[in-house]
């Protein structure tokens, strides 16, 4: 499936205007997407047709789930939940789940490929402004590598 025409990519970013239009649930079976992908975030779109699954199995990553069209059974460890158009799930790593289409459903899944803390760490060490803003600098501002 080609990027959509609303979607541009730059040097720098990549901007998709409606995330939902970047894949459409397919008549049968899980389509899936890779919208982008670097050392600290990946972002694939899925469609999924009425009816599909996708299976139980455990979060390699901290990740979160983004539903942006239809209506889906969504299981989180123990726990069955609807998820429809605005649900957002954060997702620690090691989380079992389980994604039940009941209708063509648009989901966003953002997986979290690098610590948080290592990466306030890094703009504290190069901004003065956001190490202030966010307290206890880890390397002295004359250390930075």
């Amino acid at each position: 499936m080609e990027r959509s025409k609303e979607a541009k990519s730059m040097s720098d970013y990549t901007l998709f205007h409606d995330l939902a239009k970047e894949v459409q649930p397919p008549d049968k079976g899980i389509l899936s997407r890779t919208l982008y992908n670097d050392d600290r975030l990946k972002a694939v779109a899925f469609g999924f047709a009425q009816g599909e699954e996708l299976s139980e199995h455990t979060a390699s990553m901290p990740a979160v789930l983004h539903f942006l069209q239809g209506e889906a059974k969504l299981t989180l460890g123990d726990d069955t939940l609807e998820a429809k158009p605005g649900s957002w799930v954060p997702m620690p790593k090691g989380l079992r789940h389980r994604i039940q289409a009941k209708m063509p459903v648009v989901m966003r899944l953002l997986q979290l490929k690098k610590n948080l803390r290592r990466a306030r760490h890094r703009a504290t060490c190069f901004s003065p402004r956001l190490r202030f803003a966010w307290g206890r600098p880890r390397r002295s501002e004359a250390g930075c590598p």
